[in-house]
């Protein structure tokens, strides 16, 4: 871990590198880590907009009911980045779409305050 409590998953994670991350679950990392912002690996994925490492992810077991330290949800980070295959993915995970963050916010109104189009 670093100094933020970020671990070789998260930077694998950032870097996008599937190869890394792999190897890492291979060798029992944690695949919910949390880092000093209670960032998972999944929630970086979806922060950095790594559709294809979030779905890595997600399929690997991630959980998809997650939240960061404001209580924003792995739903609401899909939705900001726009990714209509990971809310799909996200939505078969039996997650609470009315979640609210810190802020009362809900996925649908980071939906339109983003102007997304999923």
């Amino acid at each position: 871990m670093d100094c933020s409590d970020n671990t070789a998953l998260h930077y694998a994670v950032y870097n996008g590198d599937i190869e890394t991350a792999t190897k890492l679950l291979e060798y029992k990392a944690n695949i919910e880590a949390i880092n000093e912002n209670k960032i998972t690996p999944l929630l970086l994925a979806l922060k950095q907009n790594k559709e294809k490492m979030a779905e890595f992810l997600i399929h690997n077991g991630a959980n998809a009911k997650t939240c960061d330290f404001l209580g924003r949800s792995s739903l609401m980070y899909a939705v900001r980045c726009g990714s209509e295959l990971i809310i799909k993915l996200l939505l078969q995970r039996d997650i609470d779409t009315f979640k609210q963050d810190v802020f009362g916010w809900t996925a649908k109104r980071y939906a339109v305050e983003s102007k997304s189009r999923v």
